[in-house]
């Protein structure tokens, strides 16, 4: 299924090719490992969450691009992109044991694993099992983390798990805590860019 029109395609190229720059790693100082493992503390209580934004995919011959609305129930997903004038739109509805994929023709499928179903119908290879962790600018706990690097302020800065790179161009305020804004994922096949513009956070 070919996903990419005009529209989404001037889109997912301004995402690709904005912020390039890599800041030079820096050894996070006390204060900042500390800010950061407050942080850590604040997001393990974070199990409902929304987000609304932008993505652009890219993998082989593949793209998908549109806005992205997410939202997460502790382990429940509602996640939808809608490209442009509606065409390419998908939605995924599911949780750690069943996923339902529905395509902007209407057809749906369903399987044991969202990822799966992104590659078998789509031909799209996106890390979904760790991108809940990793929208929230954490590491995915099942994963082994191979490097992970803080700004100055204890936030992400970049990790990297699995063979994926996640770097926070980023951060934005939402209420009691600082989310991300701009996130680029990347292996050697797949290139992910999100750009988050508004989080809902339910009051605590």
């Amino acid at each position: 299924m070919r996903l990419f029109h005009h529209g989404g395609l001037i889109l997912a190229l301004a995402l690709l090719t904005t912020g390039c720059a890599i800041t030079p790693k820096q050894p996070p100082s006390d204060t900042a490992q500390q800010q950061w493992q407050a942080h850590l503390q604040t997001l393990a209580t974070l199990n409902n969450w929304e987000l609304s934004g932008r993505i652009a995919v890219k993998t082989g011959q593949e793209s998908l691009s549109g806005t992205l609305h997410w939202k997460q129930q502790a382990d429940f997903y509602d996640i939808r992109i809608i490209g442009p004038l509606g065409r390419g739109s998908v939605s995924l509805l599911g949780d750690q044991q069943q996923s339902v994929l529905t395509t902007h023709e209407g057809k749906s499928f369903s399987a044991g694993n969202a990822q799966a179903l992104l590659h078998q119908h789509l031909g799209l290879d996106v890390p979904l099992d760790y991108l809940r962790y990793w929208l929230l600018g954490k590491p995915a706990p099942d994963l082994v983390t191979e490097d992970l690097q803080l700004d100055e302020t204890g936030r992400l800065g970049t990790l990297r798990q699995a063979g994926w790179e996640i770097s926070y161009r980023g951060y934005t305020d939402a209420p009691g805590l600082s989310m991300p804004a701009r996130i680029f994922i990347n292996n050697h096949l797949v290139s992910v860019r999100l750009v988050v513009d508004q989080w809902t956070i339910p009051a605590s």
